[in-house]
């Protein structure tokens, strides 16, 4: 498609100045990824919080970012920025990535999540992450994502149902049953995995499409 144009300047002011006029009280910042300008598209991110926190100060930020390549710089850009929740989507398991994500590393954005905790003063800012099901991951690989995240510090998981498009090369390998979500949410309960989605199990073999499951991923270690 064509090298993509440089970040508009004015862009941040806008977005924060719709946000004003829309009253809203929680904003989720996201963008494409820009690995062809040399932050990754950090200080725009940047740029666009401190925008927001001048036009509607009472508003909580969350940015969804890229993995900046492994570089800790451009996160630091970020943090430092002091949005509420900072998410990067690990999207599968890890022995799916050479097909659903073979530009992406597993463990790299594992390391990211953990870093932002490592960099942010006394851990004000959440980390959050992603996961698609219906790939053809296995529950057990699931269980292991989320104790990943877990270790990596990692506190909200959003878990929603892949569906393929005609431009994607991945086929959906099964619907997200809600009858699963209570056997995920059953077998993560010595992991402290807690769900906030109970109004999704309703009908036992329910397809869950078009949504996201929320789960809060907490630990009681010391």
């Amino acid at each position: 498609h064509g090298k993509p144009l440089a970040p508009d300047p004015e862009e941040p002011v806008k977005l924060a100045l719709t946000a004003k006029q829309l009253g809203l009280k929680h904003i989720v910042i996201i963008s494409v990824t820009r690995h062809d300008i040399p932050d990754g598209g950090a200080g725009h991110f940047a740029s666009t919080i401190a925008a927001i926190r001048k036009e509607t100060p009472e508003s909580t930020v969350e940015v969804l970012i890229p993995d900046f390549k492994g570089e800790v710089g451009p996160l630091q850009q970020v943090v430092d920025a002091a949005p509420e929740v900072i998410n990067h989507n690990v999207e599968t398991v890890s022995r799916l990535y050479p097909t659903v994500r073979p530009a992406a590393k597993y463990k790299q954005s594992l390391e990211l999540l953990s870093n932002v905790s490592r960099l942010s003063p006394k851990n004000k800012i959440k980390t959050k992450s992603g996961l698609m099901l219906g790939l053809g991951e296995q529950k057990a690989e699931v269980v292991a994502v989320m104790k990943d995240l877990l270790e990596a510090g990692c506190s909200i998981l959003t878990i929603g149902q892949y569906l393929c498009d005609r431009l994607c090369g991945c086929p959906t390998g099964y619907s997200f049953t809600t009858s699963y979500h209570r056997n995920t949410k059953a077998d993560n309960a010595r992991s402290d995995c807690r769900s906030r989605s109970d109004s999704l199990c309703t009908d036992e073999e329910k397809p869950v499409e078009h949504s996201e499951t929320h789960w809060v991923i907490s630990s009681n270690r010391r």
